[in-house]
């Protein structure tokens, strides 16, 4: 009985001995890691991260210095704070930077991580970088689908003079969005997505849907041991989604072979139409390629292709285009007359503050906080917001001789605009108008 309790104890001593050793020569030989907040098992840091990741990083930032230490659960990451140090993971240490972050989302709707947003860097990836610059997004290309892109403008200036017409209102961020979801979806395969308005609602569902989930936090994508469980639903809603997207684009391409193979039956050419589509099957089936283009391959572009247009920002273009602000454009930032103003960051201004709320919204939000006159910069656009009537009639009426208040804001949409409308609605004022 002694013998082998004197065993026991040799071997708990060997134990907690090799552990020790272990722990020891694995802590001394492990790479230096920039300092960061004590960790939690499993969770890692993922309980300092509040609703706005952005103000909790910059939190941590101020506490640790510039260059923090993390684990999202059980994946590490670092927070840079600082432009030189942004400049020294992104420029010097280029090759250690280069890949996405992997996702359950992205993965499954990429088929596998097959297009060129999400690739790994590579021989595939430099292959596909060549092919957009030199084919799918080359000038030749972009010139020879130039008349898809005027078409859609006079599409959406006539349905603008219809409703203007019969005195309806128009969404002009709905509209704007219906307009760019057609012009990518022509260029990508020559048809429109939005035809009517039951198949535009149908396919900005099934994007806002797909949009949402790629968004959305999920556990398997930061606990370890999550990763083959799908806890929140998120996989099983995402296939329903991701098959259907893929008998429509099973669709279209089935309907582009076929399309090419009668034109090759009918004249030794076999000249087509060509579409973003079209180069791509013809990319694939160029034996002599670098690299072979698969079916995966091509559906991934189409949905990366189609999937870059986000509502949001074309609601935000036209809350600008129409709101009742000013941007003079004699306004100087040295000027000691300004009103009053948040604290502008470099280069995108006061855009930070205009977050997931609708503009309007958050217009309140700032003139509610610094008074009824407010002076913002739009990226490098100067504006100004009055909220009251008074501040209101006093721009309109009494500073009605003022030129800078005269112009209206000149964003793209509205240059595009008046090639067929003429210059009355955003041209500047005449000194000398015709009678």
């Amino acid at each position: 009985m002694a013998e082998v309790r004197e065993y026991v104890i040799f071997l708990i001593l060997w134990l907690i001995s090799t552990i020790l050793i272990g722990a020891f020569f694995k802590k001394r030989s492990s790479p230096r890691l920039p300092p960061g907040p004590p960790a939690l098992p499993i969770i890692g840091h993922l309980h300092l991260l509040g609703p706005k990741p952005h103000q909790s990083f910059a939190k941590l930032s101020s506490r640790y210095g510039p260059l923090v230490h993390l684990y999202l659960g059980s994946v590490p990451c670092v927070v840079a704070s600082s432009p030189e140090i942004c400049k020294e993971l992104l420029k010097t240490c280029e090759s250690s930077f280069l890949d996405r972050p992997q996702t359950v989302v992205t993965h499954d709707v990429t088929y596998g991580n097959k297009d060129f947003t999400f690739a790994p860097y590579g021989d595939y990836w430099r292959f596909v970088k060549k092919l957009f610059m030199s084919q799918l997004l080359g000038g030749q290309t972009l010139d020879l689908l130039q008349p898809v892109r005027r078409d859609e403008v006079k599409c959406l200036i006539d349905f603008l003079l219809v409703k203007a017409n019969a005195g309806e209102s128009v969404d002009m961020g709905s509209e704007f969005t219906r307009m760019a979801n057609n012009l990518i979806s022509r260029m990508v395969m020559s048809r429109r997505c939005s035809e009517d308005e039951k198949d535009a609602g149908e396919v900005r569902k099934l994007v806002q849907d797909i949009t949402e989930l790629t968004g959305k936090f999920n556990v398997s994508d930061y606990i370890r041991f999550c990763k083959n469980l799908d806890l929140q639903g998120i996989r099983k809603r995402l296939k329903v989604l991701h098959d259907r997207l893929d008998r429509m684009i099973e669709k279209i391409i089935d309907e582009h072979e076929d399309e090419r193979r009668e034109l090759k039956q009918r004249s030794k050419e076999g000249e087509v139409g060509k579409d973003l589509l079209h180069i791509l099957l013809d990319t694939a089936e160029d034996e002599s390629s670098e690299m072979k283009l698969t079916r995966e391959n091509i559906k991934a572009f189409i949905v990366s292709l189609n999937h870059r247009c986000n509502p949001r920002i074309f609601d935000f273009l036209a809350h600008l285009a129409y709101s009742h602000h000013s941007t003079p454009s004699n306004i100087k930032r040295s000027s000691p007359h300004l009103p009053p103003r948040p604290l502008a960051l470099a280069i995108i201004g006061h855009l930070h503050p205009l977050g997931p709320l609708p503009p309007h919204q958050e217009f309140a939000t700032i003139l509610s906080r610094y008074g009824p006159l407010v002076h913002l910069y739009l990226g490098s656009v100067p504006c100004i917001l009055a909220s009251s009537d008074a501040i209101g009639k006093e721009f309109v009426i009494k500073l009605a001789h003022v030129p800078s208040l005269l112009f209206r804001p000149s964003p793209l949409a509205p240059l595009l605009l008046t090639g067929w409308l003429g210059p009355s609605l955003f041209g500047p004022l005449d000194p000398h108008p015709a009678h």
